[in-house]
């Protein structure tokens, strides 16, 4: 397949994925706060499917690296997901059956972004500077989506969102597995000794560290949304704009990141990206209007796909084409994973217990040390130059 026409395939699953999750992965926890359940029970779940979702990114990284066969990986976990999400509706009303959908759902859709990048980034003479564009589609399919999907849900109901989930998923399966390309040749054979020798460097592990800083403010809003947007008295609709212009300014973002890549230390674009994800969560815990919502979503967007390009550019560049696999599902399980467990714990108890203004207070202390740890990475790593 011609280079160019693997880039727009690879650009179209991107769309497709990200259109996929955006019509159920936003929603589904609102839906369940309009079942009854508490944020306790909430968090409860997303705690369990969380630490499932991990292991899995773990397990399925693995593998891939172990037969060489990522596309394969993806395409299974991708039909896991679509039986999955196609039960929700109507085993959500029961408390343990909600439970176990929300940790199949992460079982199977943890890995898949990861995975999808690990297809690209060891796809034969398709450049890492063409990361930014083709992820920069995943953001378009997320923004068209949301931007109208909020709206749909709160007239329709939520089974209009597992409805669409189905389509699109199938429509991606169809593209996934009608899609070939010639993979990079692995220079050695892959065993625990090389997830050994890939966990024990430096350099991996202290950007692993930040990503779980910086994630633990962009998951912690992500997963307790519906309570930030409540707060002034906002509904799904709200939700579906403000992810919608996130989406939106990260294509922006992508393609920004990708220019700043070429002229500076990837450390010291995280430094920037950590400010602006300060200030993004400190104007959100102040606002008091629908506008402010949306502004400082413009500001998430635009801070997620910075570290995102620039981040998983950066691990692919320090690691053997071997491990790309592993590497990647391993700082998926890193940012998606630990630091949104971390986030889910603590936001159910503070938010029950204690009120929202408790949680916006950890996630601003949890930023600036986001800002701390990133600008000690840089100056250590400039020493080593």
């Amino acid at each position: 397949m011609a280079i160019n026409k693997i880039k727009y395939r690879f650009m179209l699953m991107q769309f497709l994925l990200w259109f996929t999750f955006g019509t159920f992965g936003i929603f589904y926890v609102a839906y369940l706060k309009d079942l009854g359940y508490s944020s306790k029970f909430i968090a409860l779940g997303l705690t369990l499917s969380t630490i499932f979702g991990i292991s899995s990114q773990y397990f399925f990284g693995y593998i891939s690296d172990l037969t060489s066969n990522i596309k394969s990986v993806f395409i299974g976990l991708l039909l896991a997901m679509i039986c999955t999400v196609s039960s929700f509706i109507f085993l959500a009303p029961y408390s343990v059956p909600a439970i176990v959908i929300m940790i199949l759902f992460s079982i199977s859709w943890m890995p898949l972004e990861a995975l999808l990048d690990s297809w690209i980034f060891s796809t034969k003479d398709l450049p890492l500077s063409e990361y930014g564009v083709i992820r920069s589609s995943g953001s378009l399919g997320f923004s068209i989506i949301t931007v109208i999907f909020g709206g749909l849900v709160v007239k329709f109901g939520f089974k209009v969102s597992v409805l669409a989930f189905i389509i699109s998923g199938t429509l991606l399966f169809i593209t996934a597995i009608t899609t070939k390309s010639k993979t990079l040749k692995q220079p050695t054979a892959m065993g625990f000794n090389q997830i050994k020798q890939l966990i024990t460097n430096p350099r991996y592990m202290g950007i692993l560290f930040f990503s779980i800083l910086i994630f633990i403010g962009h998951m912690g809003i992500n997963n307790f949304y519906i309570y930030v947007v409540q707060n002034i008295n906002g509904n799904q609709r709200l939700i579906g704009m403000a992810a919608s212009m996130a989406a939106f300014s990260e294509i922006f973002g992508f393609y920004l990141g990708t220019k700043l890549q070429k002229k500076f230390n990837p450390l010291l674009i995280l430094v920037g990206v950590a400010l602006v994800a300060l200030i993004r969560v400190y104007f959100l815990t102040r606002s008091e209007t629908y506008l402010g919502i949306l502004l400082t979503a413009v500001l998430q967007g635009f801070s997620f796909s910075i570290f995102l390009g620039t981040f998983k550019i950066y691990i692919s560049k320090i690691t053997p084409i071997n491990l790309l696999a592993s590497a990647q599902t391993i700082a998926g399980s890193t940012y998606f994973g630990i630091a949104s467990l971390f986030a889910n714990i603590v936001g159910g108890l503070l938010i029950d217990d204690y009120g929202i203004d408790s949680f916006y207070k950890f996630l601003n202390i949890i930023s600036v040390l986001s800002i701390v740890y990133i600008v000690t990475l840089y100056l250590v790593d400039r020493r080593h130059l």
